[in-house]
């Protein structure tokens, strides 16, 4: 209490002096309470800037993670086309072989039944053919047979 005396005693400005002096005070000459006012303001300093690092830290994380998920995404999009081209790719390719596979099949079945029906051609023209040499063979018959005949009935003319 003596700075409080003297403050009563002395004007103003010197006062103020004077309940500096009277503060307790450390070895390099500060009062206490200033220190404590400096390790305060020292200690917000630090509290603000380790609060202003980590925040852009743990920002720059997200920040990354985000990044690198979006990265991800794309990479298994990319890979989900490339499987699904590949499976359209097959798919046109099996689809492909399989017309293929059925038009050779057909070819097949119709070089078969062409050389079915040019064989049954074959036969019928050689049925056809032996029939007219039948019928040749008759008519040759017939006209021996009635030249017989007029020879006969002209030798029975005759006699």
């Amino acid at each position: 209490m003596i700075g409080w005396e003297i403050l009563s005693n002395v004007k103003e400005g010197a006062g103020l002096m004077m309940i500096a002096a009277a503060q307790p005070q450390t070895a390099e000459g500060l009062p206490i309470i200033l220190w404590v006012v400096i390790g305060i303001v020292v200690g917000l300093v630090l509290i603000v800037g380790a609060t202003y690092f980590l925040s852009h830290m743990l920002n720059d994380r997200f920040i990354r993670s985000q990044q690198l998920d979006a990265e991800n995404i794309i990479i298994l999009s990319k890979d989900k086309a490339q499987q699904i081209e590949s499976e359209a790719k097959d798919n046109a390719i099996q689809v492909l072989k399989d017309a293929e596979n059925e038009i050779k099949k057909r070819r097949n079945e119709l070089t078969r039944e062409d050389d079915r029906l040019q064989k049954r051609r074959n036969e019928l023209d050689n049925r056809i053919e032996k029939l007219e040499q039948r019928e040749s063979n008759l008519n040759k018959r017939e006209q021996l047979g009635q030249t017989l005949q007029r020879n006969r009935q002209d030798g029975d003319q005759t006699a």
